[in-house]
C-alpha cells in the first residue's frame, strides 16, 4: 500500500495503472505518466450560510485568505492579514477585501510613511517591514481609487473555485487601474495633483506633500492652524509630562527645526 506520492508505483512495477486526484497534471508529465481516463471532474467546495458563518468564520476565512494569497502571487501581489498588496514605481498599492463582500484597491506613496516614521520617531532608525505600510497602526492611511461587490448570492453558496474565478477577475480589474493610474501619475510627486482631481481632502496627506517638496515654512502654518483640530489627524501619544501631543505637533516642530537649519 502507497500513500501520498503514489505516482513512483508504476516506476516501481508495483503497478500498472494508478488512480489519483489530478489539478495541473504537471507531477504526472514528470513521472512520464499520462491520463487515460477521466473517471470524474471534482472541484473542492466552501459552502456557508449565515448560521454558519457565525460559528465557522475563522475556517472559512481561512479558505478565502489562502485563495487570495495564491491568485495573488500570480500578479505579483504579497498578503498580510486582510490585504494584498504590492510596491511599483514609488507606490504602495493594496487590496482591502471584506471576505466575501467587496474588495477595494487603494493607494499611497512610499514617502508619505517614510516621512511620517521619521518625524514621529526623530531619534530612532524605523525599520518597519513594508506590509505594515497597509495594516500597521502607526502608517499614513491609503487613499481609495477602485472598488469591486462581489455577487449578493457569494455570500450565501461559496465555492473555492467560484470565489477563485472571482478572484482572478479582480486582481486582472486591479492591474489595469494600477497601469491607468501611473499613466496619469507616473511620479510620487504627482500625488497631490491626484488628491485635487479626485477632491480628496486629508489634512495630514496635504502637509506631508508640502514637506516632501521642502517647503517647510508653508508645511510649519498648515500644521500650526490643524494642531488640536481632529480632521485628518489619526493618532495623538501621551508624554511623559501627562499631555496628548498629537501628529501636527509633531510636524510643526519637524518644520521649524528644517526652517532653522536652513
Amino acid at each position: 500500500k502507497l500513500n501520498g506520492s503514489i505516482e513512483i508505483a508504476p516506476l516501481l512495477s508495483l503497478s500498472d495503472v494508478i488512480v489519483d486526484i489530478v489539478e495541473t497534471g504537471s507531477t504526472l508529465k514528470e513521472n512520464d505518466l499520462e491520463v487515460r481516463e477521466t473517471i470524474a471532474p471534482i472541484s473542492g467546495r466552501l459552502i456557508s450560510n449565515k448560521v454558519s458563518f457565525k460559528f465557522k468564520t475563522e475556517e472559512i476565512e481561512k479558505i478565502a485568505k489562502a485563495t487570495r494569497r495564491t491568485i495573488g502571487k500570480k500578479y505579483g501581489f504579497k498578503q498580510c492579514d486582510y490585504i494584498n498588496w504590492k510596491i511599483k514605481d514609488g507606490y504602495f498599492f493594496e487590496l482591502d477585501t471584506t471576505y466575501v463582500v467587496n474588495t477595494e484597491l487603494l493607494v499611497k506613496p512610499l514617502f508619505m510613511d517614510d516621512l511620517y516614521w521619521k518625524i514621529i520617531y526623530p531619534h530612532k532608525e524605523m525599520k518597519h517591514p513594508d506590509s505594515l505600510r497597509g495594516i500597521g497602526i502607526i502608517s499614513h492611511l491609503s487613499v481609495k481609487i477602485w472598488e469591486e461587490w462581489f455577487p449578493k448570492d457569494l455570500q450565501k453558496e461559496i465555492s473555492a473555485e467560484r470565489f477563485g474565478q472571482i478572484m482572478e477577475d479582480v486582481y486582472q480589474k486591479a492591474e489595469m487601474e494600477i497601469e491607468a493610474f501611473l499613466h496619469q501619475y507616473p511620479s510620487p510627486d504627482l500625488f497631490g495633483k491626484f488628491l485635487s482631481d479626485n477632491q480628496v481632502e486629508c489634512d495630514l496627506s496635504n502637509v506631508l506633500i508640502l514637506i516632501n517638496d521642502g517647503k517647510f515654512e508653508e508645511a510649519a502654518q498648515f500644521a500650526k492652524g490643524r494642531i488640536g483640530n481632529r480632521r485628518g489627524c489619526i493618532n495623538s501619544w501621551r508624554m511623559p509630562d501627562g499631555k496628548d501631543k498629537d501628529e501636527f505637533e509633531f510636524i510643526l516642530e519637524h518644520c521649524l527645526k528644517k526652517i532653522e537649519e536652513a
